[in-house]
């Protein structure tokens, strides 16, 4: 189920003993205290292991249907409650009810006396155990105590609250707290010792990505995916063998779905070749290198737009896609890579492709640059309901506008084809409203439309060629950059530029000619400057008279560099 809701709530209810001394009847006082119950994450569906068949092809999946997902689950089990001073356990059959809704329910009560106890509860549901503990926790004569079940899921062997457990360790997979907030059905799938894959749908209420894993000690493969929805956004950074020892923690970091486009730009006979990286989850959707068909869009300013299918080949255990490409003069190139399965030529890849990546390249001031991809698993089930959109760009004259980018809500979502998919773009989106631009060197397009669930939404769009700077409407951002010890021809000494390849925009600017050093602001993804490189000149009496060429990046040690045509002058 989705589980957007909090999944939590004061659902226990316990009955607490406390003797009355001022009382000569010695009637025992039943007091009631809530518990807090939440569930961490809950299962949802199983991806069998198949070799060389597509994960895309659901038919022979093992899934639950959307209408099993949308209703309530009983969850069983036993709490475990542990008189600390006493040491006396007692042993309780339990049961929680998580609601369509989000809403958690425990059954159950225990008659306690005032004192310090640990509490532990262990349920299950479709095979799949939950655990939750909280210990040395206070309860007062008045029935007040600060008590919190978070239940985990336990991924390999049964845990029993009363049993010794020798091997448990804790597995947490790092993810930026931002961006797991901004995911709309977050989900993790784990795959343990080249298993089946299991999915988990996160409680991103409680915040927390952890699981409990009972093995034996030793060395286990582990490999993990996030997802929104039926959206893969993120996995490890590769399927990891994991020594554990006796109650050993560990965390794995999750990133996200990218891969490398490296090139070689001969300015003078303006082309070069372009080797895109294809990250080892997209071979594995169509079962092999050999079943993908990679299709390559870009387009250099008001050129003929190129349009390439691509062959994926194994070099040394990585796989990559390249071709030569005409920049045409350009400074920059916009590229859109489609993935498809090998069988999909047939019908000219008319269809929607299961992984995307379209990104902008400067192909002056670097030789590689990261691209984002987006992966849609139909084979994952999602509470996230799409819908999609057919779009049609035509030019005034009612040819098909080739070559033109495509913004949805500022995101540049790809490039309208030409031999494929002729003047259109086909996607995949979240329903939902949307600011629609379509972007050309001799045209432009912007409109508003809404995206309903499950709707097929067929868009038909004219770039408009009479156009000017005028009319582009600019948002101030109350955001300024003080440049005060820049070099007093600051204007003709700046330059915007990418310079440590996060996909976010960068500033630089030369000082004046009594500093050593230069600046470089980085952009932390919101528009915000806050972090400066300084990079130390040549020598004080370089002044910088030319920006123009410049080759930055990122060298092997991670440290920025420029390459800057100057002069030298000296000082008065």
């Amino acid at each position: 189920m989705h589980l957007k809701n909090i999944l939590s709530m004061a659902g226990m209810i316990f009955l607490l003993s406390a003797c009355n001394s001022g009382n000569e009847s010695n009637e025992i006082e039943q007091l009631a205290t809530s518990i807090n119950t939440q569930f961490a994450a809950v299962y949802s569906q199983g991806i069998k292991k198949r070799d060389l068949n597509s994960l895309n092809d659901s038919s022979e999946v093992a899934l639950q249907s959307p209408e099993q997902q949308n209703t309530d689950k009983r969850f069983l089990g036993e709490l475990q409650v542990v008189d600390v001073v006493a040491a006396q356990t007692q042993v309780l059959n339990w049961a929680v009810t998580l609601r369509s809704d989000g809403v958690v329910e425990s059954h159950g009560t225990v008659a306690l006396s005032p004192g310090t106890y640990d509490f532990k509860m262990t349920l299950e549901r479709d095979s799949k155990q939950y655990v939750a503990e909280s210990l040395g926790v206070e309860v007062a004569g008045d029935g007040s105590a600060d008590i919190l079940l978070t239940l985990l899921p336990n991924l390999a062997d049964t845990i029993t609250p009363e049993g010794d457990v020798e091997y448990t360790s804790t597995i947490s997979f790092e993810y930026p707290a931002e961006d797991l907030v901004n995911l709309i059905d977050p989900k993790f799938g784990l795959i343990l010792n080249n298993g089946d894959e299991l999915i988990f749908d996160i409680n991103k209420e409680v915040g927390i990505t952890k699981f409990i894993l009972n093995v034996d000690a030793g060395s286990h493969q582990i490999a993990l995916n996030l997802y929104d929805g039926s959206q893969l956004v993120g996995h490890d950074t590769g399927t990891q063998a994991i020594d554990l020892s006796e109650n050993e923690n560990v965390t794995l970091d999750i990133i996200s779905l990218q891969s490398d486009i490296t090139f070689d730009v001969d300015r003078l006979v303006e082309n070069g070749e372009f080797i895109f990286n294809v990250p080892n989850v997209i071979v594995d959707e169509v079962g092999g290198e050999e079943n993908l068909a990679v299709l390559v869009k870009m387009a250099a300013g008001n050129n003929p737009l190129q349009e390439k299918i691509l062959e994926v080949i194994n070099v040394e255990g990585k796989y990559q896609a390249s071709d030569n490409f005409v920049t045409y003069g350009e400074n920059s190139v916009t590229v859109s890579i489609d993935y498809y399965d090998q069988a999909e030529l047939v019908d000219g890849l008319s269809g929607l492709p299961f992984a995307t990546c379209t990104t902008q390249i400067s192909v002056t001031s670097s030789q590689a640059v990261t691209c984002k991809y987006f992966l849609e698993r139909s084979s994952v089930i999602s509470g996230r309901l799409l819908g999609s959109i057919m779009l049609n760009v035509m030019e005034t004259n009612g040819t098909p506008a080739i070559g033109a980018e495509v913004y949805l809500n500022n995101k540049l979502v790809g490039l309208t084809g030409e031999n494929y998919q002729h003047g259109g773009l086909k996607t995949h989106q979240v329903a939902g409203d949307y600011e629609l631009n379509v972007v050309r060197p001799d045209g432009r397009h912007h409109s508003s439309f809404t995206l309903n669930p499950l709707q097929v939404l067929n868009l038909s769009v004219v770039l408009d060629s009479h156009f000017s700077v005028d009319e582009i409407q600019y948002v101030d951002s109350n955001k300024e950059i003080d440049l005060s010890d820049a070099y007093k021809s600051t204007q003709y000494r700046m330059r915007l530029e990418d310079f440590n390849r996060d996909g976010f925009v960068d500033i630089y600017y030369s000082r004046n000619s009594f500093n050593t050093s230069d600046v470089v602001l980085l952009n932390d993804g919101t528009g915000n400057f806050s972090s400066q490189v300084e990079l130390e000149r040549y020598s004080s009496q370089t002044v910088l008279e030319d920006l123009s060429p410049v080759a930055s990046g990122v060298h092997n040690d991670e440290t920025i560099c420029l390459s800057l045509t100057t002069i030298e002058t000296q000082q008065q």
